[in-house]
Order: structure tokens, then C-alpha cells, then sequence
């Protein structure tokens, strides 16, 4: 081969692996969100995740619900999923149902969590 031959299959392998890296970060980006607690002053916290701003999901729960919901905490993080399902595991003995937890229970890991 010549040497500009060479260059251009150099150069087309560089785009390849740019085109791959660029789309892995895409990826990851796209699987970030926030794990939240959500709650009023005196019942049990829901933990969720959400790819958008938390205070839109409370206003979500919010339908529906008498009481006033609030985001309690919120945390950004890359892989929402597996640190809800954490959540809800560290908390499984304190589960009232669905995704809600006992409120001392939730707030302690909470602030844990946030330092």
C-alpha cells in the first residue's frame, strides 16, 4: 500500500474508535439521574428515581395526594437504578409499600447519604 493509503485507513480507524468512545460517554450520560426522598411532615418518604428535575416529580406524586409533598433530599447520580434498588434494600424492613418507607428510617439513610 501506499503511504496515502496508509493514512486514510489510519485515519477512518481514528474516526471508528472517536465515533465509539463518543457514544459510550452518550451512554453513561444518559443513564444518570437523581435518586430521591419524597414526603410530607409526618408520613412515610417515598424513594424514587427520576432522569428529570425531582421537584416535577413531587409535583407529579402531588396529584391525587391531600397532603403536601416536598423533596426532602436529592441526589445526582450515575446510576439511579442500582442505587434506589440499594436503597430500598438497606430500608426492606422498614417498606410500608410500593416505593415507601417508614419516615425515621428514611430520613436517617438520607442523611447519611448526604453527609
Amino acid at each position: 500500500m501506499e503511504v496515502g493509503t496508509w493514512t486514510w485507513v489510519i485515519l477512518m480507524l481514528i474516526a471508528i474508535i472517536i465515533g465509539a468512545i463518543y457514544e459510550k460517554l452518550k451512554e453513561r450520560e444518559q443513564r444518570k439521574g437523581w435518586l430521591y426522598f419524597i414526603g410530607n411532615s409526618t408520613g412515610p418518604i417515598k424513594i424514587g428515581i427520576t432522569r428529570g428535575d425531582p421537584k416535577n416529580r413531587c409535583r407529579e406524586l402531588q396529584t391525587g395526594n391531600p397532603t403536601k409533598l416536598k423533596v426532602i433530599h436529592s441526589f445526582h447520580v450515575n446510576d439511579p437504578e442500582a442505587c434506589e434498588a440499594y436503597a430500598h434494600t438497606l430500608l426492606a424492613e422498614y417498606h410500608v409499600g410500593g416505593e415507601w418507607y417508614d419516615r425515621d428510617a428514611a430520613l436517617h439513610l438520607a442523611d447519611d447519604l448526604a453527609g
